[in-house]
């Protein structure tokens, strides 16, 4: 079964991810914060990985260096606020070769359905 993770502490998105992803296959994990997450992708194998830009402890720029650095090639959507000035830092690891997916707020169960399906899809 493919493996999900999402990285965040929102109450409100993480329920929104439980719902969104409720009848599809797969397994979703979840880690409250950057380190969490990145305990959980030493320790398992994710075919997504969704980060908050501003995840607790380093941020979500953080963890998705962290990933490309350590040759982890798992797509991974970052969810962003529209704020242009808030995915400065993004651009920055994208300049750097360190790909991602944007997934930009407000969103909803369709954004992430739709997001899920077209990596998990066979």
């Amino acid at each position: 079964m493919k493996q999900v993770l999402v990285i965040g502490s929102d109450r409100t998105v993480r329920r929104a991810f439980e719902s969104a992803l409720d009848n599809v296959p797969c397994e979703v994990e979840f880690a409250t914060d950057a380190a969490e997450g990145v305990e959980a992708l030493r320790n398992g194998n994710f075919d997504l990985v969704f980060i908050d830009l501003q995840a607790p402890g380093f941020d979500g720029v953080g963890v998705l260096e962290w990933l490309r650095t350590a040759g982890n090639p798992v797509p991974v959507f970052v969810v962003t606020p529209s704020a242009d000035s808030a995915v400065r830092p993004l651009r920055a690891a994208a300049s750097k070769g360190f790909h991602y997916e944007p997934l930009r707020e407000p969103f909803g169960s369709a954004e992430i359905l739709a997001a899920t399906t077209a990596v998990l899809a066979p």
